[in-house]
């Protein structure tokens, strides 16, 4: 299988930005909150902290307006300031009264007091709840070209939204115009003291019998700052969002900024970030004028931060119900990998059963908030002279919802999977998704994702009960979207050097026109040894991936068109040799897809794809295929960039070895399809897959169509998936008995449908479908239908060989039964008809 099918995945950022949904709050949880306490001059009793954490949060002012959230049953000191929120409440509540233990407070701030603490197991313990009140339906407006909204657990609001009373949100300006900052926020014309807004009816006004509060802000003068740091040490985010800011870039006061160290040393992690000689509380930074210096006339910020030692913790989880990654780089972690504390990761729940989702995600004895983590020794325990955290989730019920969507405009795929979800299937609340849009006309790009009436801020999305409707005793959410036009941009690039591929469409030329808003990814050619790509480039944007989703406002305009063109530095690459196994598996570079021989020096930074030479020679009978290794450290995918901190030392040289294991076969199915129009791989083991190999239950294949250009829908024996090419993960449930073996055929049917009759002589031959209903000679249906003959031998006959039309069919020689989908270019015209005669030749 030529290449690997590249899907950009920008999932890293979704912690980082639910995170940064407040500049001003930490919501990562914070490690050694006592510590910092006392750092900060709580030194009272120690109190034991209980709330339930699935209706509240509770936070701990770390500095004056600054705060890290704290976990039930935590220990705070006497005198520390906390701050609640509420969580998941009901439409039409809000919170009346907070309580600790049984004392009323008159608003969501506390300072902790022994004197209202009780007394269990010898412990001074305040619980922290809440009671409510009847909230009133407010309609909240604003420019979502110009503001993005939150409410309480980082979920978007959209202008038209129904909101509560009672209930909080935060706001961010996006699309400032250069120069300019946030004066005042406004609520109808009520000026606001911060970006965080507690809705009030009473600041509503009445439009059409609803209440409405309309958001807005005035803006100032921003001066222009100048952003320096080292670009192989960190990177700079804008808040709220995933676009990157680089040294020397311009940025204004006001604008809000986040970090994450890159390339740190084993053993180390960041200590504090610096900005000039002001140290910071946490990687996130508000631009201000008055902490800049001047230099040849300009304002200027530099970023940086010291190290202190970070300990070395083992992670392990079951690799098959969860994945990990890196938060940012969103590198795969694996199970018993050694990372270091201060480490951000995040990760997800796979192949969970039906009817279930995750309910809590646990480190060791640990109850964690959400499915992200910063790496703290504190929570690890030794085992074997090493410190060690397990991950692992619970489970709880998940409703079953049908969704709809129509195939022919958007795909849907489960997240983290190549599986694609088809209309009608019945998925499970908790599930993550994604979407993407097909066949859109040109000149047009999705505006706005939809989840029935419920607009998505993005192309992901978690299914909530909550957004369904009822249709026929079932719960359904339907996705859709709306579109808006996309500029023409014309793509430049120099072909000696690049390729460059168009999300769905394959390689583009130099030239070529593209909507914005298309997924571009690009590979170098002919890199010269001992370089390796630093930095990719649109016109002078730099990237630090080597994807982008193409954007009018990057473009320059040459003789009336809008134009990027895309471009690369190098650095240096150290030199690598590969090593594999070359009767069992093959390597390619990427991009140029050439050959890599065994013992091969290639360079750091080399893009570059494995595969097994033969499946079924490299897998021994009743095993399958089980996952890659590098240096014998878990790998899971086939597609692979040469990293030199992967590499082992052996005499002279940096060296990497690539080899797979794998492990027993459960639930085998026979895979059948017709060669001459299917071709079948093996997604993980990136290899072909024969017609009548023996697979096994989850085994994802890729399937592809061969000499036919319009398919209509695929077929899993008589399953209908969608057309195009497709992935299909192995389910024994639609496979067929047939004698004492599970049967899965793969087909096609086409569109428009052609119509052909078969003949044949019944005496010789017996036809059936895939079902096991029989079909007579004379039978009319449509070209490529999958049929299955069987030879009726005379005593003393054998086969010789079949015949369609007198064309001996090839490799048919000694067959008793031959199968395989109705060619329509074997048919003759008989009196207007397209005719297949099929005739057995016996010996």
């Amino acid at each position: 299988m030529k290449g690997t099918e590249r899907t950009a995945n920008v999932l890293c950022f979704a912690a980082v930005l639910m995170c940064a949904a407040a500049v001003m709050w930490s919501g990562c949880q914070g490690a050694n909150d006592l510590k910092k306490d006392i750092e900060h001059g709580n030194t009272g009793t120690k109190i034991l902290l209980k709330y339930d954490e699935t209706v509240m949060w509770v936070w701990h002012e770390t500095e004056p307006h600054r705060y890290s959230q704290l976990s039930p049953n935590s220990e705070v000191l006497e005198g520390t300031s906390l701050l609640f929120e509420s969580k998941n409440l009901p439409d039409g509540k809000q919170v009346d009264k907070w309580q600790v233990n049984t004392k009323e407070l008159t608003d969501d701030k506390y300072t902790v007091n022994s004197a209202d603490a009780v007394t269990e197991g010898g412990q001074k313990v305040i619980t922290v709840a809440y009671t409510t009140k009847a909230a009133e339906a407010i309609v909240i407006r604003f420019n979502e070209s110009t503001i993005t909204v939150q409410k309480s657990g980082g979920k978007r609001i959209n202008s038209g939204d129904t909101v509560y009373e009672g209930h909080w949100m935060r706001f961010r300006a996006v699309n400032l115009p250069a120069g300019q900052q946030v004066d005042k926020w406004k609520i109808n014309d009520r000026e606001l003291n911060g970006s965080r807004y507690t809705i009030n009816s009473a600041d509503a006004v009445t439009e059409g019998g609803q209440k409405v509060i309309t958001l807005a802000y005035t803006t100032k003068p921003a001066e222009a700052i100048v952003i320096r740091f080292n670009e192989n040490e960190l990177e700079v985010h804008r808040s709220g969002s995933s676009e990157f800011i680089y040294d020397r870039d311009t940025i204004y006061e006001g604008a809000g900024i986040w970090f994450n160290a890159i390339n740190l040393l084993p053993g180390q992690q960041v200590d504090k970030w610096k900005i000039n000689d002001k140290e910071l509380n946490d990687a996130w930074y508000t631009i201000n004028s008055a902490d800049a210096v001047t230099e040849g006339g300009q304002k200027v910020i530099t970023v940086t931060y010291t190290t202190k030692a970070a300990e070395a913790i083992v992670i392990k989880f079951d690799k098959n119900k969860i994945e990990v990654h890196k938060s940012i780089s969103d590198e795969s972690i694996h199970n018993g990998d050694i990372i270091y504390e201060g480490t951000k990761i995040w990760f997800r729940a796979v192949n969970l059963p039906a009817g279930q989702q995750v309910d809590k995600w646990k480190i060791n004895d640990r109850e964690l908030n959400d499915a992200w983590y910063t790496i703290n020794s504190a929570d690890a325990i030794p085992e074997g002279g090493q410190k060690v955290i397990t991950l692992a989730y619970t489970t709880k019920p998940a409703e079953a919802i049908v969704i709809r969507f129509n195939e022919n405009e958007l795909e849907v795929h489960r997240s983290g999977s190549s599986e694609f979800i088809h209309n009608g299937d019945t998925m499970y609340e908790g599930a993550d998704i994604w979407f993407r849009a097909v066949n859109l006309p040109a000149g047009q790009q999705v505006d706005k994702w939809t989840v029935n009436d419920k607009k998505l801020n993005g192309y992901r999305y978690t299914i909530d009960i909550a957004d369904t409707v009822t249709e026929g005793g079932q719960k359904v959410i339907t996705v859709t979207y709306t579109t808006k036009a996309a500029e023409a941009i014309v793509v430049r690039f120099n072909e000696n050097d690049i390729k460059v591929y168009k999300n769905g469409s394959g390689s583009i030329k130099n030239g070529a026109s593209v909507d914005e808003g298309s997924r571009l990814l690009f590979y170098t050619v002919n890199l010269p040894a001992g370089q390796q790509v630093d930095k990719w480039k649109i016109n002078d944007r730099k990237l630090n991936y080597d994807w982008y989703t193409v954007n009018s406002a990057d473009t320059v305009t040459e003789g009336g068109q809008k134009v990027i063109t895309v471009a690369y530095t190098t650095k240096a690459a150290e030199a690598i040799v590969i090593k594999f196994d070359k009767n069992k598996i093959e390597v390619y570079k990427e991009g140029e897809d050439t050959s890599i021989q065994d013992g091969d020096t290639v360079y750091e930074g080399t893009p570059i794809w494995f595969g097994l030479a033969n499946l079924a020679e490299g897998i021994p009978a009743g095993q399958t295929f089980n996952g890659w290794t590098i240096n014998g450290k878990e790998y899971n995918d086939s597609a692979y960039t040469v990293t030199l901190a992967d590499a082992v030392t052996e005499g002279s040289q940096k060296v990497i070895t690539i080899a797979y294991t794998a492990k027993p076969g459960t639930d085998p199915v026979v895979i059948k399809f017709d060669p001459a129009f299917v071709r079948v791989y093996h997604r993980d083991a990136n290899t072909p897959v024969q017609n009548g190999q023996t697979l096994y239950a989850g085994t994802e294949l890729r399937i592809r169509k061969r000499k036919v250009n319009a398919i209509n829908k695929w077929l899993i024996n008589t399953k209908e998936y969608w057309g195009k090419s497709s992935a299909y993960s192995i389910n024994s449930a639609h496979a067929i008995e047939e004698n004492g073996q599970k049967v899965i055929r793969i087909s096609f049917t086409v569109s428009p449908v052609q119509m052909m009759t078969v003949q044949f002589d019944p005496a010789l031959i017996e036809c059936k479908t895939v079902t096991g209903k029989t079909i007579t000679s004379g039978y009319e249906g449509p070209a490529y239908l999958y049929a299955i003959l069987t030879a009726k031998l005379p005593s003393g006959k054998k086969v010789k060989h079949w015949e369609i039309n007198g064309r001996k069919i090839p490799g048919s020689e000694g067959q008793k039964t031959l199968e395989g989908q109705a060619d329509p270019d074997f048919a003759v015209e008989e009196n207007g008809k397209k005719v297949v005669k099929v005739n057995l030749v016996v010996e």
